[in-house]
């Protein structure tokens, strides 16, 4: 048993309970699953007395989970946000979780950071006081955004980097980012998030599909992820304009994102079946019974790390048509457990839509190639977090 204290700013709490599951499902299985004794840290901003983050004024400075509780000081964001993150926002992060941590924890064995940015940067200081590694997660938009960032954030980025004792990325792809940056590549690892396959109830998706009105030989095709452009809504949508399938209904789910308007607009102005909608904050257990009742998952995204909801997917036997980057191709076996189209190209996506729903595709054995090679692989949150633990073990010994 050790003992870590943890910076996560993306991470579930009483307003957002299904903010950054990845980060909470991490977490979980670290203590659960190895034993890790953690306190962790999850600053939030100031929040003004009315509009739409008013909310964030009723989160409580502590949240018990059953593994762990969550710390949620108080901090200035400042905007707009491109010229915050490279100035003054992570200087007010970092003094926040350093303070915090300095006068609420015991001195811990190792510190870990859901993101390099700002999680990592902020505990630098609090790392060099008392002399502790530091161990930050690679997750995607950090590595990928970096060669477009300002020079003062590159920095700052870079700072975390070389610092960290290890680097844990979620993708083989994101590992060779970050192994430029540094100059000691051997600290750079490849840990894969995952699921659990038995929470997915496929004995009952024929039940799921009638509660959702939809015909035994309709299709579902289904979308998890934010409504912006970085997750492919854009073709998305113009694909949605253009195709003639009045027998498949499509259902998004997303929590934030600016283009749910203009989507919803497209959905009901396009030839698809009449039950396709937008579902808005769900439940992890109702998410898990719209995979199971899925006959395709699309995700044709710009940027990513490994997406989790591809791994989701996978433990559904849902097969993906998704875009030919990052650690998706890492994940996805072309025309095995799904197909992959290259991205920004609608026209792409728009005939390996139209081609996985005809009456050729047996999308069935394809869900079900992906489903083992989940658990070929080892893809799960407790293989996960063994990883990490042995990790962290590693700098103790």
């Amino acid at each position: 048993m050790y003992n870590a204290v943890v910076s996560a700013r993306s991470h579930p709490d009483s307003v957002r309970p299904v903010r950054a599951l990845y980060n909470k499902r991490s977490l979980q299985n670290l203590s659960s699953v190895c034993n890790v004794d953690l306190d962790v840290v999850s600053p939030r901003p100031h929040a003004p007395p009315v509009g739409p983050y008013s909310e964030y004024r009723k989160i409580p400075q502590q949240y018990e989970w059953s593994e762990y509780t969550t710390h949620h000081p108080k901090f200035v964001y400042f905007f707009p946000r491109n010229i915050a993150l490279s100035t003054l926002t992570p200087i007010s992060f970092r003094r926040t979780v350093g303070k915090y941590a300095e006068e609420n924890f015991e001195v811990p064995d190792v510190v870990h950071a859901g993101h390099i940015f700002l999680d990592g940067y902020g505990m630098i200081p609090y790392c060099k006081d008392h002399d502790l590694p530091l161990f930050v997660m690679g997750r995607g938009a950090t590595l990928n955004d970096y060669p477009d960032m300002s020079n003062k954030r590159q920095e700052m980025v870079a700072e975390t980097l070389q610092f960290s004792s290890g680097i844990i990325c979620v993708s083989e792809a994101l590992a060779k980012r970050a192994q430029r940056i540094v100059s000691d590549p051997t600290k750079v690892h490849v840990v894969a998030n995952g699921e659990n396959p038995d929470f997915y109830p496929e004995s009952q998706r024929e039940e799921i599909r009638k509660e959702l009105n939809i015909p035994r030989e309709d299709n579902l095709v289904l979308f998890v992820g934010e409504f912006v452009e970085r997750k492919g809504l854009k073709e998305m949508m113009k694909v949605l304009n253009m195709v003639d399938l009045p027998n498949t209904h499509f259902i998004f789910v997303g929590q934030t994102g600016g283009l749910r308007s203009e989507l919803r607009d497209t959905i009901l102005s396009a030839n698809i079946g009449h039950e396709s909608k937008i579902l808005w904050r769900m439940s992890p257990l109702a998410l898990r019974r719209l995979y199971t009742a899925a006959d395709l998952v699309w995700l044709p995204s710009r940027a990513e790390g490994r997406p989790n909801v591809i791994y989701e997917a996978m433990a559904s036997k849902t097969p993906v048509l998704a875009t030919s980057i990052g650690g998706v191709t890492e994940q996805v076996e072309h025309e095995r457990t799904g197909v992959l189209v290259p991205p920004k190209s609608p026209d792409s996506l728009k005939k390996q839509l139209e081609y996985l729903l005809s009456d050729d595709m047996d999308l069935e054995s394809m869900g079900e190639k992906g489903y083992e090679r989940l658990l070929d692989k080892g893809w799960t949150w407790e293989n996960h977090a063994k990883k990490i633990a042995s990790i962290h073990r590693e700098s103790l010994q």
